[in-house]
């Protein structure tokens, strides 16, 4: 059974950050990996040439040393684009003409123009 490496890894309750950091620059200097270190303790880890044996290594150094998976942390990426909006749209609101009127009878204008 193959382990898998994730993009983000939580360091904060890591036993030995000196032996997780020789790990990395191991791999790093080998060039099997890229990583970089996030704000609050989280690093980026990139495969670039790991075989299966590595990333299992490496997976269970992880473990060892309390680093774990972060799955909770996005990325800010450039081009992150729309991709999480779907396409599909209702033609419901078709006659939606800018206003609506809300349970009390008022439109939405009316407020606007209550204001002024």
């Amino acid at each position: 059974m193959s382990s898998k490496l994730f993009n983000f890894y939580s360091f904060d309750e890591c036993s030995d950050e000196d032996q997780l950091f020789a790990k990395l620059d191991s791999f790093k200097d080998e060039s099997k990996i890229e990583y970089t270190e996030q704000d609050n303790y989280i690093l980026k880890i990139k495969d670039l040439e790991l075989s299966d044996d590595e990333i299992s290594d490496l997976v269970t150094s992880l473990d060892e040393l309390n680093v774990y998976p972060y799955l909770g942390y996005e990325e800010d990426e450039e081009d992150e684009g729309y991709s999480d909006f779907d396409d599909d749209f209702s033609d419901e609101d078709d006659d939606y003409n800018g206003s609506y009127k809300s349970k009390r009878g008022k439109s939405s204008e009316d407020d606007f123009y209550d204001e002024f």
